[in-house]
């Protein structure tokens, strides 16, 4: 088992929870695990401090270095969770959603450290969150008017404006909510805690991208998975493209401050 699906199995809820609220919530933890450090992963400031000093300074070379570390893992913890094929698939999507989570979040916290963000900061936490759903589809969701903003937008904009925009895009989703759809925070046994309006929104936005991208493994890939070994190949291959899109996409939107 890779390190990050035995990471990734401790925050994962049931494989009948996968579902936009309980995925959500996996997705804050994991970035919070990601920036704090856990098991044998450092955390991203000691991650991108470490990869500065062994760079002899340069920043440019340092985030070089932590994109392709973290690619290898990526397609490591790809492959080890879609060897089963579709036989074990219920059990290690879960695991593959909040391992490649923590990953990308390190990753692009990471670099958003390098380039002189506070990630202590709540819009850069929810910003690095929006990274990971990678450029196409933050764009659509901007002009949507589900989204509060780019990933620059939401780590740099004033702290009022960016809740007034998430607060906007939060009543466009309760409008498009199907009327018999039970709400994520009356719902029974929910694990979510209280958050803000841009962590709700970013945290679902992000936990439907994912679920389509991890769970689904696009229908070009559903054949491959039919058998076990091909099935790890194109995991490993897909988890690791996914990571190296959002490393460039981190590295367009978190520009030097």
């Amino acid at each position: 088992m890779g390190i990050t699906r035995r990471l990734g199995a401790k925050l994962v809820p049931r494989a009948g929870d996968l579902a936009p609220g309980p995925v959500a919530e996996i997705v804050h933890q994991a970035l919070d695990r990601a920036i704090r450090g856990i098991g044998p992963l450092d955390g991203a400031r000691a991650a991108g401090d470490k990869e500065l000093e062994d760079q002899g300074g340069d920043v440019e070379k340092a985030i070089d270095k932590l994109v392709n570390t973290h690619l290898a893992l990526a397609g490591a913890e790809g492959f080890a969770t879609n060897l089963g094929g579709l036989v074990t698939a219920a059990a290690t999507i879960p695991a593959n959603i909040s391992g490649l989570a923590l990953l990308q979040c390190r990753m692009v916290a990471a670099i958003a450290h390098l380039r002189g963000y506070d990630v202590d900061d709540s819009r850069v936490r929810n910003a690095v969150l929006a990274t990971m759903m990678g450029e196409d589809a933050v764009r659509s969701l901007v002009k949507k008017g589900k989204l509060p903003g780019t990933p620059h937008q939401i780590a740099t904009l004033p702290s009022a404006e960016v809740e007034d925009r998430a607060a906007s895009a939060e009543r466009r989703l309760e409008e498009e909510r199907p009327p018999d759809a039970v709400r994520e925070s009356d719902a029974k046994g929910s694990r979510r805690k209280a958050r803000t309006q841009l962590d709700r929104v970013v945290g679902a936005q992000v936990a439907t991208t994912l679920i389509a991208n991890v769970g689904g493994k696009r229908l070009a890939t559903f054949a491959g998975k039919r058998v076990p070994v091909v099935g790890g190949v194109i995991g490993a291959g897909s988890d690791a493209w996914a990571t190296r899109q959002v490393g460039g996409y981190a590295r367009k939107q978190f520009t030097k401050v």
